[in-house]
């Protein structure tokens, strides 16, 4: 009978092992996904500040004729500085971490949504852009 109550004990304590190390993978898993769901939920905020800056700044000039250069960089900054100013700590240090400089990574997400759903506009120059934001 001891040996059987060591048995179970061991087995015991085998399986509690291994419940907890695959709780900790899986919630690791959940962090990442997450983190990842941040970025995918961040873009989506992206998206909408542009559409706002396109309604309520772009559409006015458009429909005035006044739509210049200039009047790009401006709806590009106006988008860009809203966007920096909604990104979390958090946000900023996992794009900072996986893609680099944070000021090209939103500039590629502004133009490409830019590019993909109201045509080629331009942007700030490279060297107008932050190098890291605080």
């Amino acid at each position: 009978m001891e040996l059987l109550e060591i048995l179970k004990g061991i087995l015991y304590v085998a399986v509690t092992i291994g419940i907890t190390v695959s709780i900790k993978v899986v919630l690791v898993h959940i962090k990442l996904t997450d983190k990842d769901g941040v970025i995918k939920d961040f873009i989506d905020v992206v998206h909408k500040v542009v559409d706002e800056t396109t309604q309520t700044y772009v559409q006015s000039l458009k429909n005035s004729g006044s739509f210049t250069e200039d009047a790009q960089k401006e709806a590009f900054s106006k988008s860009y500085d809203k966007a920096v100013s909604m990104m979390s700590s958090e946000t900023q240090k996992f794009i900072e971490e996986r893609y680099g400089d944070i000021g090209e990574w939103l500039t590629t997400i502004i133009e490409s949504y830019l590019k993909t759903n109201k045509g080629i506009v331009k942007s700030k120059e490279k060297s107008e852009l932050p190098q890291k934001l605080n």
